[in-house]
């Protein structure tokens, strides 16, 4: 299922790159309407949901950086311009289910974790070998 929902998406960044926002807005309900005579609709939150990184992943790389609070300006401005550097955008992201602390993810790669909850599974996996 969640091949099916990643072709869909790729198909629609695909078909809406290089026109114009009303062309898109036709294109996504006629979209839409294919999804419904495939009685794909159900998946539509996911394929919008890979939509989303997909789209905002065409214009450059995407930093995200998690934390369990709202991070602080200096904070924020000290890693957007160390990952602006290395051409990365810096997105902002709370993430509620983290203890403590913050993680930097590039792509889907983790850059760094020093949250709480990443400290206890590398503890997890350290005591059970």
């Amino acid at each position: 299922m969640a091949k099916k929902t990643s072709l869909y998406a790729r198909a629609l960044v695909q078909s809406l790159r290089d026109v114009s926002e009303k062309e898109q807005r036709a294109r996504v309900a006629r979209f839409k309407s294919l999804l419904k005579k495939r009685g794909d609709l159900r998946l539509l939150s996911g394929v919008l949901g890979e939509f989303a990184k997909l789209w905002e992943q065409r214009n450059g790389k995407i930093a995200n950086i998690v934390s369990a609070k709202k991070a602080s300006p200096a904070f924020l401005e000290t890693a957007g311009r160390a990952l602006k550097k290395e051409g990365y955008v810096a997105k902002e992201e709370v993430n509620e289910l983290l203890i403590g602390g913050s993680a930097v993810f590039l792509g889907n790669e983790y850059l760094i974790d020093s949250s709480v909850r990443g400290k206890l599974h590398k503890l997890r996996l350290f005591l059970k070998a």
